[in-house]
């Protein structure tokens, strides 16, 4: 599966994990591809996931009551904060895009500081604004 991922999106790296035998307490259990790839002209980071049909129905479900509730102006603020944060240090460590999802979906935040501030409160998450 990872050279037919390498052919399609040809990216310049992919990491690789086992969850089954990793079990991160946040993520499924199944086999992960991150992959690293320039498209159109941007980079970005794809998550590629194999994880069982069961998984897969709960998740699905999960991005369609995702779909419903977001709008075209939060989509611009979560791509924003998404853009902006990629290469912050503690992103994928101590805060996901699951958080700018929520911040932006419950709560209405829409800056880097907004979302700073939301992190500390919400998640009890420091980010220094000399990293953003």
């Amino acid at each position: 599966m990872g050279k037919e991922i390498s052919l399609c999106i040809k990216p310049s790296k992919m990491n690789y994990r086992n969850e089954f035998i990793g079990q991160t307490e946040h993520l499924p259990q199944g086999y992960y591809w991150g992959c690293y790839a320039d498209i159109i002209s941007n980079a970005w980071k794809v998550d590629v996931w194999a994880i069982s049909s069961k998984d897969f129905h709960q998740k699905q479900q999960e991005i369609e009551k995702l779909n419903a509730q977001i709008n075209l102006v939060q989509r611009m603020a979560i791509l924003k904060l998404k853009n902006s944060l990629f290469n912050h240090p503690l992103y994928r460590k101590k805060f996901f895009s699951v958080d700018i999802y929520n911040a932006v979906i419950e709560d209405d935040i829409n800056s880097e500081e907004d979302f700073k501030d939301w992190l500390q409160v919400k998640r009890g998450v420091s980010l220094s604004l000399a990293l953003f």
